[in-house]
């Protein structure tokens, strides 16, 4: 018996790390029309229940599942009773549902033990330099001529079923964007803050040189400003000057050649000029005020409960494969869902939140007594430290590696406001690993 739920665990476990690759590495949760990532999961949640012969599940988790599929099935019944098409009704409730299941599978797998979380952080980081790489090197052949960006965006459709955002940055180099480029700031700053540490840093070097010509390719404003934000909050965490050291070493070994050459960075800066403020992109930010407009006025007519899964404005999408999918996606929400709706979404976003806050609380209770005795020193000590000559913030007594990965969360969430980035496997992942690292403190 005990070597029978050996191997549904060994089964779980590769399972698991597949459904992170697939997720992390393939921008799709589809093959050939057949939603894999969908039918896995679910496997997945069987495989769970079977291999806990114990039954000793965590209720919290399971309880809040439970209420999510009950938000979800909620809302698909809404969208069809207003008579969108059951195929856009029904992959929508497909999206939220696998989502909800990978980020409950994950974080149940952490803590019955299956594996651990600096394991899993390290797996994660080692996806998305597949993911970069990959992107690196297609953008490379495609910029050499060895194949043709159409070719490449045929073969892509034909076996995803969906397409990738392109443009041309100049000549032959074209942006291939996706939404798991989401990714690539989140790795960064996994990095940098040694919540995964490789043990040559020359293998760290190379990691985090894809990880930035990657950040470049993707050519969105919101992953630039993402991976800005990212080196700013990291400035503030102790121990960092070798990896920022390392991070700067690789700036400069990019920036200095093309400095060199005045002709390069006058393109540069026409690069850097028309991806703010281009013909393209001024396209792009008309089309999302438009939406604006449109969305804001069709939530009015249902405003406490929306017009439900699968929902969108004929005339007004911007992917014949997912209508339903908008780039101002809070407002779609709104649009969706309603009020009530909307509220209900929240709660389940919010988790790590009240997670990152129950942690202050438990800190505060506990050095409480502490405070009493040795009120002046502690007050200071439980808000700030010294350490190796580094000035270490701590939100109430919380080490304040925590509260930057809150404000790493809270900036992915802002990302919904111009990108189609919420509930959607990225989502899934980086929920898991911000709800991880509060809940570990690490």
């Amino acid at each position: 018996m005990t070597t029978n739920i050996l191997s549904l665990y060994t089964i779980y476990l590769y399972a698991l790390y597949f459904m992170v690759f697939w997720c992390i590495v393939l921008p799709a949760g589809s093959v050939f029309g057949v939603n894999v990532k969908f039918i896995l999961a679910f496997f997945m949640l069987g495989l769970f229940f079977l291999c806990d012969s114990r039954k000793k599940f965590l209720v919290a988790p399971l309880i809040i599942l439970l209420l999510f599929y009950f938000f979800v099935v909620m809302w698909m019944l809404l969208g069809m009773f207003y008579g969108y098409q059951v195929a856009d009704v029904l992959e929508e409730t497909k999206l939220f549902s696998s989502t909800g299941l990978l980020v409950y599978l994950c974080y149940m797998a952490v803590y019955d033990g299956i594996l651990d979380t600096k394991t899993f952080l390290k797996f994660i980081v080692n996806c998305v330099f597949i993911y970069a790489f990959l992107k690196v090197f297609f953008t490379g052949l495609i910029f050499f001529k060895m194949v043709e960006i159409s070719f490449f965006k045929e073969i892509y459709f034909s076996v995803f079923g969906q397409s990738f955002i392109t443009m041309c940055i100049s000549s032959d180099l074209w942006r291939m964007a996706h939404t798991c480029d989401i990714f690539l700031p989140v790795a960064v700053f996994l990095i940098l803050n040694k919540f995964v540490e490789y043990k040559k840093t020359s293998n760290t070097l190379i990691v985090l040189s894809f990880f930035i010509l990657a950040i470049f390719f993707s050519y969105t404003r919101f992953i630039w400003g993402y991976f800005v934000f990212v080196l700013c909050i990291s400035f503030f965490e102790n121990r960092m000057y070798r990896h920022y050291l390392i991070l700067f070493g690789i700036i400069i070994a990019i920036l200095v050649p093309i400095l060199a050459d005045s002709k390069i960075f006058d393109v540069i800066g026409d690069l850097i000029t028309q991806r703010f403020a281009g013909a393209e992109t001024l396209d792009s930010d008309l089309i999302r005020q438009n939406q604006f407009y449109v969305l804001c006025n069709f939530w009015l007519k249902h405003p406490f409960f929306g017009w439900g899964m699968g929902s969108h404005v004929v005339g007004y999408i911007r992917s014949e494969t997912y209508a339903f999918s908008y780039e101002i996606q809070w407002l779609s929400f709104l649009y969706k869902f309603g009020i009530v709706g909307i509220l209900c979404l929240m709660a389940f976003i919010f988790i790590p939140v009240i997670v990152f806050l129950n942690s202050i609380l438990k800190e505060h209770k506990a050095t409480k007594s502490v405070l009493a005795t040795r009120q002046q020193k502690c007050i200071l000590s439980s808000w700030c430290r010294v350490d190796q000559g580094s000035l270490v913030l701590n939100i109430g007594g919380l080490p304040s590696r925590s509260f930057s990965v809150m404000l790493l969360y809270a900036f992915f969430l802002i990302g919904g406001f111009t990108n189609p980035i919420l509930f959607t496997a990225p989502f899934a992942i980086v929920s898991v690993v911000v709800l991880l690292l509060v809940k570990d403190k690490s």
